[in-house]
């Protein structure tokens, strides 16, 4: 929503370039993220609420007007209340849209009454069934889930098979230097450009939307983070950090495996790891054995069937 509002990313431009911090580019690039989400959550009470009076004002104006005698300068001025009370609408639906997570709607639809209950919806989980009982409060259904996800998750295992005496396939030294070569700017972009603008964001609330919109402004910080990353193959733990969702597979989900855990990750740790994946997906068909259907660009798993039937 904050993207429709006029002057907004010149807003965040000031802000960007008014923030100071000292450390590892990564420290500054979190310490600003933070700094600016901080400023955005003030600024997000201001224009919520003035969403809802100038609603309220316009409505007020036009049903004014509407009851007057028809003249040229009440229709002038007619119109003019129409057409920014169509902006106003369109900034409250966004905001309900982007909180109920429904990607297929199209701005314009003004469902709000639909999103507010599929954003209710989405985000209750009233109870969860665990071994012979039933948990209803929030503080239970929480622990349940950090024991059963903690459980789930750990490594338990301290052995691990040897791999040694296996013949691996391997790159040829020009494909090998072409992939540890230094990141460039116009893969970052390029990246950030293919992304969905509307993928629910992660645990620092920024969407591809706003990478996007806002890429010049933070883009020197940005690259200065992938130099980091490129030297010393590690960044601040801070954008590395991830909220679990729990997704329903199926309507009634009573029980933790009744739910697909989704994770939501930062922007930039979306970012750096799309541009690994493009660079490697380069190589990639050079390192798999031709037996192999997986991760190699068109293999098919019925290419094993049909060689299968043709012995």
């Amino acid at each position: 929503m904050w993207l429709q509002v006029e002057g907004f990313v010149d807003k965040v431009r000031r802000w960007w370039h008014s923030y100071y911090s000292e450390g590892t580019p990564s420290f500054v690039l979190a310490s600003k993220l933070r700094t600016l989400k901080a400023n955005l959550k003030m600024s997000n009470k201001e224009v919520v609420g003035n969403v809802e009076q100038q609603k309220k004002s316009l409505w007020e104006e036009l049903q004014a007007l509407e009851s007057e005698r028809n003249c040229e300068q009440s229709f002038s001025r007619k119109n003019e209340v129409v057409l920014e009370l169509e902006r106003v609408l369109l900034l409250e639906e966004i905001s309900w849209r982007q909180k109920s997570r429904v990607l297929w709607l199209k701005e314009g639809d003004q469902c709000t009454s639909f999103l507010d209950n599929s954003h209710r919806r989405n985000n209750a989980i009233e109870l969860l069934k665990a071994d012979n009982s039933v948990l209803s409060s929030p503080d239970e259904i929480h622990e349940h889930a950090v024991q059963f996800y903690s459980s789930l998750l750990t490594e338990t295992v301290d052995w691990r098979p040897k791999l040694d005496g296996l013949f691996f396939d391997s790159l040829d030294s020009v494909s090998a230097n072409w992939i540890e070569r230094p990141f460039e700017e116009d893969e970052m972009y390029q990246v950030v450009c293919g992304m969905r603008r509307d993928k629910t964001p992660g645990h620092d609330g920024y969407t591809m939307a706003f990478c996007q919109d806002c890429w010049e402004i933070g883009r020197v910080e940005v690259m200065e983070v992938f130099h980091e990353f490129y030297d010393y193959q590690k960044f601040e733990k801070s954008l590395n950090a991830t909220f679990i969702s729990l997704i329903p597979k199926r309507l009634g989900a009573s029980e933790l495996k009744d739910f697909r855990p989704i994770s939501l990750v930062s922007g930039i740790y979306k970012i750096i790891s799309k541009v690994l994946a493009n660079c490697m997906s380069t190589v990639m068909e050079k390192i798999i054995s031709k037996s192999q259907n997986a991760f190699a660009r068109g293999r098919k798993i019925i290419d094993s069937v049909l060689m299968q039937m043709s012995v």
